[in-house]
């Protein structure tokens, strides 16, 4: 599966359906996905994809990339998560960080058959220096 990356300016607003859940037929149909970096904390990355209403976080331990695992509680449903953030470093930088999102849509594409997926990256980030 080729990824094709194009990042774009911030909206002013965005909007997802909260507990919708991301479905694979709309990826196939589609063949394009939105990804948004966020931060957590000053070094650590929250990542999150949305396809159509349905927003996810994705954050989750990937060899060869650093990442953060943290205890975190949910109010709404009860449950205990342990997501792990992306760490940002002197050798983490940006290119990194999209090199990761690539392995996170292969994870999560398993073995839909896309060709070519279209990315749209909203970085909210903004500290790579």
């Amino acid at each position: 599966m080729e990824i094709r990356i194009t990042e774009v300016e911030p909206p002013m607003f965005s909007e997802h359906t909260m507990f919708a859940e991301l479905s694979a037929k709309e990826f196939v149909e589609n063949k394009k996905i939105m990804v948004i970096a966020q931060s957590h904390t000053t070094t650590r990355i929250h990542t999150a994809v949305q396809c159509g209403d349905a927003r996810n976080g994705v954050n989750w331990k990937v060899p060869g990339f650093k990442t953060h695992e943290e205890r975190e509680y949910n109010f709404l449903t009860g449950d205990i998560t342990y997501p792990n953030y992306f760490v940002r470093s002197k050798r983490q930088n940006k290119e990194v960080y999209l090199d990761y999102i690539k392995a996170i849509l292969n994870q999560l594409m398993g073995k839909l058959n896309i060709d070519i997926l279209k990315v749209t990256f909203i970085d909210r980030y903004k500290k790579w220096n």
